[in-house]
């Protein structure tokens, strides 16, 4: 039996002085979402 495994990535780095917690969740969340939707095994850095 074969699998085939997919996977994507959403990445943010903090700036503790420029963003708090909840924005860096935010981006990261965004930015996952736009590596699902630009197609497979993708990783989006912001």
């Amino acid at each position: 039996m074969k699998f085939k495994i997919t996977v994507s990535f959403g990445v943010h780095t903090i700036d503790k002085e420029k963003s708090g917690i909840e924005n860096f969740i935010e981006q990261a969340d965004k930015n996952l979402y736009e590596a699902k939707n630009s197609g497979r095994n993708k990783t989006i850095l912001g």
